[in-house]
This record gives C-alpha cells, structure tokens and sequence, in this order.
C-alpha cells in the first residue's frame, strides 16, 4: 500500500502538481505506527486527477475527493480546498479549490492536519501538529468551537483519538467540547453507533467511557449508563463503589482485542440496577437489585435498537446481559440442563461475561468462576466423546409403550418419551428393563 501511495504522489509531481500524504498517515508515520490508510492531497483538480490515474470513482467528486483503485487497495485523492458554511453540521455547502496551508486550516485537530512529502521524507506543519504531538495533546485547528459546529461527530473524535494515543485535551478544547455536547444528539445514531465502536474497540475504553460522562457527553448518548453513578452497592459484596465503578473497572478488565458484543454487555449488564434498588428495612438486611436483570436486558435491547446494531448483535448481546447472573446457578441445575446451557456455542462468552462482573468486584471471588470452568470442560469433553460414539439411541420406543403399557397413539407417548430420554441423558437409566420400571414409578396415571 505504500508503495503504491508513493506512485501516486509521484505520477502527480511529474505532471507538475504539488502532492503529498494527509491526515491519520501522517499521524501514524510520525508515532512510528503502521497507517492503515494513505491518503493524499494536491493541487490537481478532481478532473485532471481522474486524466492522470486509472481506475477512479466519482462518488466524492463535488467535495473535491476522488477514489482511486490500485491493487484492490482504495486511496483517497483530494484537491487543496477550503470550504463554506455546514448548515447540516456535516458536510459543507461549498468547496473552493485552495492551497495545501487553506486545506490544512479546515481540517479537525492538528495531529491530523499535517502533510507529508514521501519524496523528500519532509512534514509540511502548518497548525503546529509536530509540537502536540510531541507534547500528547488533541488539539482543534483553530477555533474550536467553529470546528465542533462543522461536524459535531468531532466530539466524539476527540475522545477516540485522545484515549486511542494516551494524550491529554487541549484547555480551549476541552471546554469547547463541554459547552457543545448536546449537540451530539443532532447526529445520526448510526454514526454515533461508529464512532462508539470505535472507541470501544480499544484497550482505553473505560477511560474513554469516563471522559464521556467527564465531558457531559455520556448523558445524551448512553443516559442508561450515566444514571449509574451514585447508585449505592452492598458493601459487603462491592466495595469498588457504585454501579458506576463498577462498570468501569468490569470494563477496564477486558482483553483488549474482546469482540464488540461482549463489550457492549459488560457495559449494560448492570443497567437496570437503578430501575431496581431498595434499601434495607432492617439492621441485618442489606442493598438489593431485585430483577435488575430483566431490566438490564429490557435496557440492552432497547440500546441496541436505538443505535440500529444488527440482529445477530442485538440477540447475542441481550442474551449475555439475560444471562450473566444465570451463571451463578448453573451448578445446582440438573445434568441435563447443566449440558443444554453449557453446550450453547453463547456460553463461553458467558464465562468472560461473568469474569468481567468478577474483576470489576471488591472483593472479588473466582471459587465459583473456576468451578464453572471445571465443569465446562467436562461436559464439553464428555460431549466430543459422544459424537465419536455411535449414534444416540432411546432405550424405548413408541412401539415398545404401546405393547408393554397397552396403550395407544397419541400425545402420552410422546411425553413419556421425552422424560425417558432425559433420564437416559442423566444416567439414571441405562437398560431397557430399567427404563420400563422408571415409568411404572413415574406414569402411572398415564398407564392405567
């Protein structure tokens, strides 16, 4: 992809136009990451761009972007430009073709207003992004306020980039961000949903989680979790703090490349303590959240359909938050129920679900953690067992009740079946001959 990036710049400079990388590339470069991306920018025209290089698409031509394909590999090409008024607070009503120092000035925070020349290995620097990033800070280019009302998803930007790079705010910037965010609520729920897995993708995701709710952001894009706070806990049982806390040390627990739906119900998974708490009546009672988990999963679904997430996430989440106090009780469940929960291909998310609530525990408890995990393996062991055994077969058949009980077709005979090929499951039958005395001891109403 670089050398490809470079041809560009190249195949532009020989024609006698100016060209450079832009944006997150430069960026990446300069903290010595691998860019994902490469864009650039140069002084030729949207038309003359497409005259030089093959394979372009025009979908971003009005806003001066072409789309460039090399090698199954999109680059972005864009001409210098500076821009008019955003009446819908995302996309300009005008763009004018400019320079590379205009360009640079209507771009979002200085770390991502930089250019590079990939021939001379020179950075072009026209809003001191060399100095924050030096000094780890996220900065707006410019007025803050002016940028934020171009696009106000850069609220949420400043608060995936800070945390994504362990850099701090910008005074003027931070309050900027503070004073704006309720114009957050203006854009899309699909891009805000983006912009939310973005951040959550990262290893800083309780951080950034904080600086939601620290910035006055959280309340009008996740109020379930802003309600959190204060909500007291057991203190016998959560001596973390409350609720809140509690979902951030769950949170800050994960592994960092931990799949978005486990990470969206570890965040909900508490969400309905507020709608549930009552407090003790008496010295020796305490704290409870009665229900809060029907309530979590209530609050899940209702999250999830509000930021449009897919079916498959939406199902696969709910069911997590549903479940995650279920785990607690597995043990005492017969053998087979024990199985139909564990051998759901959903549970070992599960399992990291209930490890997350258990690190985000003071004290935490792990006895009934390990326990669950002992016997996951068991039955999961026994079960790739069996599916190297031949086929499982009923000790009766239907046949077999109709001769030896005497009775006839119908719906009995199913239900009997049914307790019988549990019983089996469970061991407590292993013959035939047992199997017609479990029945006798069982149905006799059935085989009067």
């Amino acid at each position: 992809m670089k050398n490809n990036a470079l041809n560009i710049v190249l195949k532009l400079r020989k024609l006698g136009f100016e060209a450079y990388w832009a944006g997150g590339c430069v960026r990446d470069i300069l903290l010595n990451k691998e860019p994902h991306d490469f864009d650039v920018v140069t002084s030729a025209t949207p038309s003359q761009i497409q005259n030089i290089l093959k394979n372009t698409s025009s979908v971003g031509k009005s806003f001066g972007v072409i789309l460039v394909k090399i090698d199954n590999q999109n680059f972005e090409i864009a001409t210098f430009r500076s821009e008019g008024k955003y009446s819908d607070s995302r996309r300009p009503d005008k763009v004018f073709w400019s320079n590379a120092k205009e360009d640079a000035k209507r771009r979002d925070f200085t770390i991502n207003g930089m250019f590079y020349d990939p021939v001379n290995k020179q950075v072009i620097d026209y809003v001191n992004g060399l100095d924050d990033l030096k000094n780890r800070t996220i900065r707006f280019i410019g007025n803050p306020n002016d940028r934020i009302k171009e696009d106000y998803l850069r609220i949420l930007r400043a608060v995936r980039f800070k945390n994504a790079y362990d850099f701090k705010y910008d005074k003027r910037s931070f309050e900027a961000i503070m004073q704006n965010a309720y114009r957050i609520e203006k854009v899309s729920k699909e891009r805000v949903a983006q912009e939310l897995n973005k951040i959550f993708s990262h290893k800083n995701r309780a951080k950034a989680l904080d600086d939601l709710s620290q910035l006055n952001i959280l309340k009008y894009i996740l109020p379930e979790i802003e309600r959190m706070k204060g909500v007291r806990q057991p203190d016998q049982f959560h001596k973390e703090g409350d609720v809140y806390i509690h979902t951030l040390e769950a949170l800050k627990s994960l592994p960092e490349k931990s799949p978005l739906a486990l990470v969206w119900a570890v965040l909900l998974h508490d969400s309905g303590k507020p709608d549930t708490i009552s407090y003790p009546q008496t010295a020796s009672d305490r704290i409870r959240f009665n229900k809060h988990v029907k309530f979590s999963a209530g609050i899940a679904s209702k999250v999830t359909r509000r930021y449009k997430f897919s079916n498959t996430e939406r199902q696969m989440i709910v069911y997590l938050v549903k479940n995650h106090m279920e785990i607690a009780s597995i043990l005492k469940m017969n053998k087979l129920n024990k199985r139909k929960m564990m051998l759901d291909p959903r549970f070992p998310w599960l399992l990291k679900l209930f490890k997350a609530d258990i690190m985000g525990t003071k004290p935490r408890r792990f006895d009934l953690y390990n326990k669950n995990v002992i016997l996951y393996e068991k039955i999961k062991s026994e079960y790739e067992k069996e599916q190297n055994k031949p086929n499982f077969k009923l000790l009766l058949t239907g046949n077999d009740l109709m001769t030896q009980f005497n009775l006839k077709s119908g719906p009995k005979i199913g239900k009997i079946l049914k307790k019988v090929e549990e019983a089996q499951l469970e061991d407590k039958i292993k013959t035939k001959n047992q199997a017609v005395k479990y029945i006798k001891n069982n149905f006799t109403n059935y085989i009067k």
